[in-house]
């Protein structure tokens, strides 16, 4: 429970500063997201500033455990990613 009350009141402050539309938990605030969505939902709603948490959307990221196969796919294009134009080979007329 009080692992759940600090993630609403940080979630609340988050949206109370960026106004965010949606927010994905991942890892461990994902696995809490999921097990109490109605809880969370409401102590940031009850926790956010005004208004700005009535059209929010909570969600649990859906990468779960193939997250760190999206890290390895990063890190084998991490030369393109970091200058995709000084990595095209060069075009020939």
């Amino acid at each position: 429970r009080r692992q759940i009350d600090v993630l609403c009141l940080g979630l609340a402050n988050f949206i109370s500063v960026f106004n965010p539309e949606r927010v994905l938990l991942g890892g461990f605030l994902g696995s809490l997201m999921a097990a109490h969505p109605e809880r969370i939902q409401q102590g940031v709603r009850d926790a956010s500033f005004g208004e700005l948490a009535a059209g929010l959307t909570l969600e649990r990221a859906q990468l779960r455990s193939r997250l760190l196969i999206v890290g390895a796919a990063e890190f084998a294009f991490e030369e393109l990613l970091a200058d995709p134009a000084g990595t095209a080979p060069a075009l020939t007329a």
